[in-house]
């Protein structure tokens, strides 16, 4: 992907990157996945490093560090581009998305004996489906499609 973009600018490296890591990472933040994403995260930088040296064969090394990585709260070497400038000190910037910011959720197993039939395991059906609710709006504000839960025709909400 980074080698595929030599020609790019900095920004649409970023949002082609950004896409494809928040894509994998969201697909793998259920399982114990840390170390793998911080080996991921360690490969995508010193790919970028070499990308931005190839495109500035000619220029010294802190030169490139300060052109392409910046300072950002406690973390260096961010990989970011600015991409507002209307004010001289109000310089917003388009950073790279680092996997090991994705927290790890795990799947959370429903009970053997829950039943969703029967009536005294109800406040623990709409416990979850609260919880996929919350997942599910937020897949309703992207635009996606979304699947009416079985628990809901089960247990329609008393007015």
């Amino acid at each position: 992907m980074i080698k595929a973009n030599i020609a790019n600018t900095q920004a649409i490296v970023i949002k082609s990157l950004n896409s494809l890591l928040r894509g994998w990472g969201n697909y793998y933040h259920h399982v114990c996945a840390k170390k793998a994403f911080r080996k991921i995260d360690n490969e995508i930088w010193h790919s970028l490093w070499k990308w931005a040296k190839k495109r500035h064969p000619r220029k010294g090394l802190r030169w490139i560090k300060n052109r392409y990585f910046k300072v950002m709260g406690q973390r260096q070497w961010v990989f970011a581009a600015p991409i507002c400038k209307n004010k001289p000190k109000e310089i917003r910037y388009l950073r790279l998305l680092k996997l090991i910011d994705i927290p790890i959720r795990r799947h959370v197993k429903i009970r053997a004996d829950a039943n969703p039939l029967d009536l005294k395991w109800k406040k623990y059906f709409d416990e979850r489906v609260k919880r996929t609710r919350m997942l599910a709006s937020s897949f309703s504000r992207e635009g996606s499609l979304l699947l009416v839960s079985p628990l809901r025709m089960m247990f329609p909400e008393e007015s």
